[in-house]
């Protein structure tokens, strides 16, 4: 079972997540709540390769996916 603290830290991740593996960039961008302006978040900033990668892996991991009932997919 997971923990509310480990739900918590996934939040504070500036990788992104491939195949569940979470990768770092060496390159973020702030993500600022529009009503202060403050900065909430920063997070990767992906290119070409990265978003590939993901989309690749995503489409293989599909089917997959696709075959499992919604209750097994949470």
């Amino acid at each position: 079972m997971t923990t509310q603290a480990q739900q918590d830290s996934i939040l504070f991740q500036t990788g992104y997540l491939v195949n569940g593996i979470w990768k770092t960039l060496d390159t973020t961008f702030d993500v600022l709540n529009p009503a202060t302006g403050e900065v909430i978040a920063k997070v990767a900033k992906a290119g070409k390769a990265e978003t590939e990668e993901a989309i690749a892996a995503a489409t293989k991991a599909f089917p997959a996916w696709r075959a499992k009932p919604a209750k097994e997919r949470s």
